[in-house]
């Protein structure tokens, strides 16, 4: 309900949404995604372009996501498995990730 995501966006939210979804599944994590996850990738990524942090509305949609997935996910072979996953969507770099996060003085943004 983003007035500003048009329709290949709005398909692209719902994407990782599936994505998400079926991975946490797959891995029996106890986690809920919903609707409300959509709206805070939207929001984050629309902010991550309204501040001039990315210029193409895939790549603030992947750091985004990226924010989430460290956030939500403590083990890192869990996170590792998700990225892989989103991976054919969002076009992350997982060995960039791996490495970014084995080192907690980096910022998830600095991954872009």
């Amino acid at each position: 309900n983003h007035k500003r995501l048009d329709k290949p966006q709005a398909k692209m939210i719902a994407d990782v949404l599936d994505v998400l979804r079926n991975t946490v599944k797959t891995l029996g994590l106890p986690l809920e995604v919903s609707l409300r996850d959509a709206n805070i990738l939207a929001k984050s990524a629309l902010g991550f372009l309204d501040i001039g942090v990315s210029k193409a509305f895939n790549e603030a949609l992947k750091l985004a996501t990226l924010l989430v997935v460290d956030g939500a996910f403590k083990d890192p072979r869990n996170a590792e498995q998700l990225v892989g996953a989103l991976d054919p969507i969002l076009k992350i770099d997982v060995n960039a990730y791996s490495n970014a996060t084995a080192d907690s003085n980096i910022c998830p943004l600095d991954l872009e």
